[in-house]
């Protein structure tokens, strides 16, 4: 090990001056000699001290070439009528797309320290890509006979690493393709190889927390860990085109995690996959009566896949791994092309010092924002112009704590010095540059870059951008509380200001953030007159437009913000604020809504439903963080008190939804977003009766229950393509904006035009259910039960929540499903639907892969009806690890509850699985009971608490046009929820409430 800490040494300096990969000819050479590095080497033995490594960080300091200074704030007509243009780069004919050059099969190449879990992020991609795994340790060993610190002892360490150089050449010439392949070496050679492929091959570089890589080394103390994490980050970075920072795992239940999974590879196809051992003896089983159960130890790593593999899809094109995309209604959009959208500030400082809890501050929101605010701070004399590691190491751990923590998209903004001191000072615009160039490793959805800057500093950004939306940002601060004497900013009647948003436009950014402190009232009337005219001159210019987000900040800005269309920066609610709180009958009677028709509404009895509502004042807020102070329910209030948006009527119909916990979920939703809508369940058998709300003009959308999900797909219009396929809804939404030939508009502009009122012209079902049982399948599963080509489903039923779930099997990827019903004859028809349309190629939307994984999906899909529960399992199947039973629960009417369970021969998978049971009116059923004596075995059991609020958070967007609060509609679920003596529940169910560890993106 200690040779391998002097060659990271060696290498240190060249790597931090060469921070974003110059050419071989800028690099520094290095600051010894090979053969005084090999001596010291080959005589240090495994417990040498860590030697400083202070001297070598000065190296840094001689850059190649200076980096050119900010231009100045430009704030005259003539300044701004001549900005210099960069010859080399011309103005593009379309919008840059930001997605990967990379081939769909190209192998991902995974490299850093030991310990830091490459092995285990193989095994997920490995399992969801369907790919080999080969690991360049492992290789060595088989080429040479012996392994590699072997190797190094025997021959010599100018031998050894010639033969590390021989080996990753002959594994990046065999596995170009179609692999993951691991990589842990050190050496410049490696690095170098590596680096030649970086234009063909993503490389990741996977970095985790020190006292992680301790506990797997097992050498060494903290302190000499972190050297060797914070030494290697800079020389892995040469070759490392991404950075992904691999949270550890902390199984609750306090199995360790080493002793629930372990790794098996496969000799046949080099492929691998974790299984899964039992606990060992003496681990209490989970009591049948109880569900205060936390997450079984194996999904201890499902967050770590979430998260993975979400980073993968993002540096990665589409296609690359199957059955990846978002099944939920705005994922179709993005965030930039809707109406009213808002951006979460939150400071990198604040993260770091570990008060955040992004789940809970993101209700409203549509992206978070994370303000990196450390460039003016950076006092490290080693690095003036160049992100420290420890900074970059940091900026990477906090990136992906908020995307394991959200599904919305990341803008990473890094915050510009003060520009008249930063263009006196070359170090702190090479800085800000670093920190941004570190920021796209990362692949943020969005990174913003300072208009401000030279041509040929954007041009560099612009190139190091992989899959990231660029927003070309101008912030203009004036005089404030803080600063009386500064100078005030231009009048958005400035011609300044247009020509940063031409300039956004010519270099190539998605998008164009404007602002500027308000300094009178006025100003907020101004800014929509700039929209106006920006608007205007994109008509005229051969260039297409792009969107524009424009608002006043301060104080008097805020109404310019509230009315700013896109990404208007917000603050999280105050602790003070109840997010859950009700939207006040003065704001529903502002917008026109009836007070009797509020009064009578069948409203939540939940205590956070029925208090009246707190606007957040002022001083709640720090305002040093957003001087607009303002919160995304207080941006959507003042849209609703100004008519932009009304209040609408939402239901959820069917024969006896009274019991129904929805509209305690989707009122605390709207409440938490600022809306002024209602929803109440309507129990009814009469079909003229839903028909006749549906074409109310206040009416907003409806979940729709038993037994109206098929019958009720004669009052529709349209049909999406998912509830076409599974030829049932549950969700109706009106349409009141037809194209000018009187057809329904796209699904995009039906996202795009909800919130308001007036007549109903057509109408649009949906089905979410296998959305939500999508979800909740992902969520159980373990990874050694990850879905594979010999994967089996079992669907118990045959109505709409039974055809919603063979649909999620089948949107996952399940080529084996077996249905068994009462009515075998209903079960038939089912299968018949889905193999006449497989057949008829109607689903090819199932996969987003090659034409091949297409074929597959539609023509290897096979079914199998079992008769009976005595027939025997049906030969060419595995027992299933995927168990949804669709059929109701408890007594209705005259019809007894039904005292289901399965042969025991069934729950026989050596790897356990996932049981899902959609109803929820009654949770203590013979069938989950028998599921939940089996969570030794590897079962998880899940219930219609599970399944409702995954389908519901599709039902909100398809309602409000709006993201879904995740974590406050789960939180009422399981509030509102009643036991069979009307009792709550939410003591016994508080521990799966917090234990819910995976969100589906």
């Amino acid at each position: 090990m200690a040779s391998v800490l002097s060659g990271v040494k060696r290498s240190f300096a060249a790597a931090s001056a060469d921070w974003d990969g110059p050419t071989a000819a800028t690099r520094p050479q290095t600051l010894e000699s090979e053969s005084a590095a090999n001596a010291r080497a080959t005589a240090s033995s495994s417990t040498s001290s860590v030697s400083s490594i202070s001297s070598t960080k000065s190296a840094s300091s001689a850059m190649d070439t200076a980096i050119p200074r900010l231009q100045l704030p430009v704030v005259h007509a003539a300044v701004a009528a001549n900005h210099s243009r960069n010859a080399s780069l011309p103005s593009p004919t379309s919008q840059p797309s930001g997605r990967p050059h990379y081939d769909a099969d190209a192998s991902v190449i995974l490299t850093g320290v030991r310990g830091a879990g490459k092995s285990t992020l193989a095994v997920i991609a490995s399992t969801a890509m369907r790919r080999k795994i080969v690991e360049a340790d492992k290789v060595f060993s088989e080429t040479h006979g012996q392994p590699s610190g072997a190797f190094q002892r025997e021959h010599g360490i100018l031998a050894y690493r010639k033969a590390q150089s021989a080996v990753l050449q002959h594994i990046l010439e065999t596995h170009r393709r179609g692999a993951i392949i691991v990589c842990s070496w050190m050496e410049r050679d490696v690095h170098a190889r590596l680096a030649q492929c970086a234009a063909t091959n993503p490389i990741v570089l996977i970095l985790r927390d020190t006292a992680a890589i301790q506990t797997h080394l097992r050498v060494w103390d903290d302190a000499r860990v972190q050297d060797l994490v914070t030494a290697s980050g800079p020389v892995f970075r040469r070759c490392a085109r991404f950075e992904f920072f691999n949270i550890s795992e902390t199984p609750s239940t306090g199995i360790n995690e080493a002793a629930s999974m372990h790794v098996t590879y496969s000799a046949q196809a080099n492929s691998a996959s974790i299984a899964t051992s039992a606990p060992a003896t003496g681990t209490t089983t989970p009591d049948e009566d109880s569900d205060a159960r936390g997450p079984a130890p194996y999904l201890t790593l499902k967050r770590a896949e979430r998260h993975f593999l979400k980073f993968l899809s993002l540096i990665l094109p589409r296609g690359a791994i199957p059955f990846i995309e978002s099944a939920y209604p705005l994922a179709s959009l993005a965030t930039e092309d809707r109406q009213f959208t808002y951006a979460l500030s939150v400071r990198l400082s604040d993260f770091a010092a570990g008060d955040v809890d992004v789940e809970e501050m993101e209700a409203g929101a549509d992206a978070i924002e994370l303000i990196v605010d450390c460039v003016s701070a950076a006092r490290d004399t080693a690095y003036p112009r160049l992100i420290t590691p420890q900074q970059a190491n940091n900026i990477s751990r906090i990136v992906s704590h908020i995307r394991r923590s959200t599904v919305i998209p990341i803008i990473y903004h890094v915050v510009l010095p003060d520009p008249d001191t930063a263009a006196q000072n070359e170090n702190q615009c090479s800085a800000y540059l670093s920190h941004v160039l570190h920021g796209l490793r990362l692949a943020p959805d969005y990174v913003t870059v300072d208009l401000r800057l030279h041509d040929a500093e954007i041009a560099r950004v612009r190139a190091a951008t992989w899959s990231s939306r660029i927003i070309g940002t101008v912030d203009v601060e004036g005089p404030s509380p803080s600063a009386p004497s500064a100078t005030p900013p231009p009048s958005w009647h400035d011609p300044t200001w247009l020509a940063y948003y031409r300039r956004a436009v010519d270099l190539g950014c998605h998008v164009a953030r404007l602002t500027r402190r308000a300094v009178e009232l006025s100003d907020n009337f101004e800014v929509s007159q700039f929209i106006y005219s920006a608007k205007m001159s994109s008509s005229s210019s051969s260039t297409p437009p792009i969107p524009l987000i424009a608002y006043n900040t301060g104080p008097k800005g805020r109404f310019s913000a509230c009315f700013n269309s896109v990404l208007t920066s917000v603050v999280a609610e105050p602790p003070t604020s109840s997010p859950a709180a009700a939207i006040s009958t003065v704001i529903g009677s502002a917008n026109g809504m009836d007070t009797a028709d509020t009064r009578t509404s069948t409203t939540p009895t939940s205590d956070s439903v029925s208090r009246p509502a707190r606007l957040p004042s002022p001083s709640d807020f720090d305002s040093s963080l957003s001087s607009s102070s303002l919160t995304a329910r207080q941006a959507t209030i003042a849209l609703a008190s100004a008519f932009v948006y009304e209040p609408m009527r939402l239901y959820v119909f069917g024969a006896y939804v009274d019991y129904s916990v929805s509209p305690a979920m989707h009122h605390a939703a709207l409440a938490a977003c600022g809306l002024p809508h209602t929803y109440r369940p309507n129990s009814t058998d009469s079909m003229e009766l839903i028909n006749t709300l549906i074409h109310d003009p206040r009416f907003g959308g409806a979940s729709v229950g038993l037994p109206f999900k098929v019958s009720a797909i004669r009052l529709t219009h349209t049909l999406s393509n998912h509830a076409r396929a599974v030829g049932a809804i549950n969700t109706i939404v009106p349409i009141r904006q037809l194209k000018a030939d009187g057809s329904v508009p796209d699904y995009g502009q039906i996202l795009t035009t909800r919130n308001q009122s007036g007549p109903v012209l057509a109408i649009y079902g949906e089905n979410t259910d296998w959305i939500g049982i999508r979800a909740c399948i992902r969520r159980g599963l373990s990874p050694a039960n990850a879905v594979r080509p010999g994967s089996v489903g079992l669907v118990i039923g045959a109505g709409g929540m039974a055809r919603a779930a063979v649909y999620a099997m089948l949107q996952l990827g399940v080529k084996q499903i077996v249905v068994t019903n009462r009515t075998v004859a209903n079960a038939e028809k089912m299968v018949a639907h889905f193999t006449g349309m497989l057949d008829r190629g109607e689903m090819a939307w199932l996969s987003r892969g090659d034409d091949a994984d297409q074929t597959q999906a539609q023509t290897q899909t096979q079914f199998h009806v079992m008769r009976t529960h005595d027939d025997p399992w049906p030969a060419g199947f595995r027992l299933p690890t995927m168990i949804i039973s669709c059929i109701p629960t408890h007594r209705i009417g005259a019809v007894p509850a039904p005292d289901l369970t399965l042969p025991p021969a069934w729950f026989g998978s050596p790897t356990g699985g996932v049981l899902v049971e959609l109803a929820y009116k009654t949770l203590q059923t013979p069938l989950l009971n028998q599921s939940r004596k089996l969570a030794q075995q590897g079962w998880v059991s899940m219930d219609g608490l599970d399944l409702l609020p995954e389908q519901g958070f599709a039902q909100f967007e398809l309602f409000t046009g709006r993201r879904a609060p995740r974590r406050l509609m789960r939180e009422e679920v399981f509030k509102a929820h009643k036991d069979d003596q009307g009792r709550s529940n939410l003591p016994q169910l508080q521990g799966r409430l917090d234990n819910i560890v995976n969100q589906e993106p």
